[in-house]
């Protein structure tokens, strides 16, 4: 990431710091097996991922209902990444000079009290955190790191693979008798 990255993600922080002053969020501890709403953010740069998550979702009961966001890091998303009512994709377009999304989708998304958000990055990018940061969800799950503050459960991972992230997530969630 060169300087201009550094300075207009770091404005783009304290912008979003300033925004979650004003949202409220309710608490509420829920395991995979209880919940009726499931929100996803991803990186949706390998393609691999979207398939994986994907697959996961055939494991979880018909009766859940699932909205994911995938971002995709450049600016030219490839033809295989198509919206439709429950997958979103967007790009470094739709987000403003400080890597703030700018799409009313995800608007809508961030205002959706999801039973439990799942964070799918293995890496970091500030679209993914500043949506799961506004996120109204009662219970958000990810990947330990980068995105610590804003979970309310963490995985540590050791290796920096989706597919352990997805394994280990449905493993303690599905688990969690909340």
């Amino acid at each position: 990431m060169n300087f201009l990255s550094k300075y207009r993600t770091k404005i783009g922080s304290m912008l979003l710091r300033s925004k979650l002053k004003s949202r409220n969020r309710e608490l509420r501890a829920i395991g995979l097996n209880k919940a009726q709403s499931l929100g996803i953010v991803f990186d949706a740069s390998d393609k691999k991922n979207h398939r994986l998550i994907k697959e996961c979702l055939k494991s979880f009961p018909n009766t859940l209902s699932v909205s994911a966001i995938g971002y995709y890091p450049n600016s030219k998303m490839d033809n295989d990444y198509i919206s439709d009512k429950s997958w979103y994709f967007f790009s470094s377009k739709e987000c403003d000079f400080f890597f703030q999304p700018d799409s009313k989708y995800i608007e809508e998304f961030c205002n959706q009290k999801f039973d439990i958000l799942l964070v799918i990055d293995t890496y970091y990018h500030f679209p993914i955190e500043w949506i799961s940061s506004m996120s109204l969800a009662g219970f958000k799950a990810g990947k330990s790191g980068k995105y610590d503050k804003l979970l309310d459960f963490m995985i540590d991972v050791k290796e920096n693979s989706v597919e352990r992230l997805l394994h280990e997530l449905t493993h303690y969630l599905g688990n969690l008798n909340c």
